[in-house]
């Protein structure tokens, strides 16, 4: 029980991370008996509001006298301690009491509604993703079988309408106006829903586990991005709550027991060079869609940007004639200004486009040129006059039947016969078979990459290739691209020799 301790205001702050990069941070400072401790909220994660959370938080245990824990290096509320269970309330008669502490599901709500505005539509998506799961699998001990409809009533608890938060007000499952089909999905989730306090590492971590393997396809893991963007949900929800709540965080434990095992999925992923096409592969690829595919010729160019240009295949699908920059003789540029909305309507704010948004990882407003060369000119330019004559400069580039690419349509009737065509699959094994040839199952974002090893292999600069690709930096360029830099294993295996040349002849063996 600490006699004297001071907080000090939130101080902003600007620190220089190893990318390069100054990002925003803010950090809070506070004394407890001549100790002093400091934490830092920095972004992408952290926010300021996180950081005045904290230390309001900080204030108003020490004036309610409550216990301050070194540890956790927070006043701990001895109202909702994790000792604090719900058969001990039952033993004392307090079963009642047992429902007013906050829980998974209440906190879920609470969180949302003061998170929604900094978010963006794709993080409001996949934050809610998280949640729901969170909400069914984190259950007090002997919870029944869920009923069928709890599916549906968290859809509407924590579904979002265009622009605005969920509607609950966090302080309640039982909500008023909640449909009369979803009552039973309420009640259960009101008597059931774990309290925070009770959350542990251990829980977390089954938690964790049980979404490392796709719901679609259980024998698949999910892609490492998708992982890390599960796990950096649940953290930020699970550490943020327990804050506000006065508990101890139970994530630092779970980050030590597995950070060995976690840590690998979220390194930046290397190019496999087997999947790099070569630059006649990429023509004969794109003379496959068109011969193969059910959509003719259109398609050819479309391939062709994603292959010379290094586009992304949302970036190829928002590309507009007035971006492209076609001379009657040699190579020529095309300006990346958008990509389609993978998100639907009810994630995104009023004033925000409901069909085109930024680039990835980019906002609304920047963009990005890129070479086209003079062959691929050519055909741009064969494009432009076989299909979009007359058509006004701001309009797509390719259009299907009048409409934008639909890139699922694309990849069930144009891509999947050209791969089978070109690159056939084992009709011996599963489509899903590790043993399948790897080109058998090559994806569209993979002419990204056979652009970036043609610019890499014909000798442009490393910050030139990263500024046409759109990485954020060098850094992460290098690290998908280090397998396929030219000339670096050869150069290796030269040096060795020629070191060992001086040595004279070796013993023999």
């Amino acid at each position: 029980m600490p006699r004297h301790c001071r907080v000090f205001p939130v101080k902003a702050a600007k620190v220089t991370r190893s990318k390069g990069k100054d990002v925003a941070c803010w950090d809070v400072r506070w004394r407890v008996d001549g100790w002093e401790f400091q934490r830092r909220f920095a972004r992408p994660s952290g926010t300021s509001e996180q950081a005045r959370t904290w230390a309001q938080g900080l204030a108003e245990g020490y004036a309610r006298g409550w216990a301050f824990d070194p540890e956790s290096r927070r006043f701990l509320n001895p109202a909702v301690r994790a000792s604090d269970t719900a058969a001990e309330l039952a033993r004392d008669g307090e079963e009642e009491a047992g429902n007013t502490r906050p829980t998974v599901a209440t906190t879920a709500v609470d969180y949302l509604r003061r998170r929604w505005p900094a978010w963006s539509p794709k993080s409001r998506q996949a934050a809610v993703l998280a949640l729901k799961r969170a909400c069914v699998h984190l259950l007090r001990a002997g919870a029944p079988e869920a009923p069928e409809n709890l599916a549906g009533y968290l859809d509407w608890l924590l579904q979002p309408v265009r622009g605005q938060p969920p509607s609950g007000d966090g302080t309640g499952i039982l909500a008023h106006g909640v449909p009369e089909e979803l009552i039973t999905g309420a009640s259960y989730l009101s008597e059931w829903s774990l309290p925070l306090a009770e959350v542990t590492w251990e829980m977390l971590e089954g938690f964790l586990t049980r979404y490392e393997r796709s719901e679609r396809f259980p024998g698949r893991p999910v892609a490492a991005s998708t992982r890390q963007r599960f796990v950096a949900d649940v953290r930020q929800f699970v550490s943020e709550s327990t804050i506000r709540c006065g508990l101890s965080d139970p994530w630092p434990a779970l980050q030590r027991m597995t950070r060995g095992r976690r840590s690998q999925p979220n390194r930046v992923v290397p190019v496999d060079a087997e999947l790099v096409l070569s630059p006649e592969e990429v023509f004969a690829l794109a003379q496959a869609c068109a011969e193969h595919g059910s959509w003719g010729t259109v398609v050819i160019c479309f391939v062709l940007v994603m292959g010379f240009c290094g586009l992304r295949p949302g970036e190829a699908v928002g590309l507009r004639i007035v971006d492209l920059d076609l001379p009657d003789a040699g190579p020529g540029w095309l300006t990346v200004r958008r990509s389609p909305r993978d998100v639907t309507e009810r994630w995104l704010d009023p004033e925000e486009d409901r069909e085109w948004g930024p680039l990835k990882g980019k906002e609304i407003r920047d963009s990005r040129r890129a070479p086209v060369p003079t062959r691929v000119v050519a055909e741009l330019r064969r494009h432009l006059a076989a299909f979009r004559s007359g058509a006004k400069p701001s309009s797509l580039a390719f259009l299907h039947h009048g409409e934008r690419f639909d890139m699922d349509a694309f990849a069930r009737e144009v891509w999947g016969p050209a791969l089978a065509s070109l690159f056939p699959a084992d009709p011996d094994l599963s489509p899903d078979d590790p043993a399948q040839p790897k080109r058998s199952r090559l994806r569209r974002h993979d002419l990204r990459h056979a652009a970036c090893s043609l610019w890499l292999a014909s000798g442009v600069d490393l910050k030139v290739c990263q500024r046409w690709s759109g990485h954020a930096t060098l850094s992460v360029f290098l690290d998908v691209y280090q397998g396929i830099l030219p000339g670096r294993e050869e150069e290796g295996v030269a040096a060795i020799d020629c070191r060992l040349a001086g040595l004279g002849t070796g013993p023999s063996l």
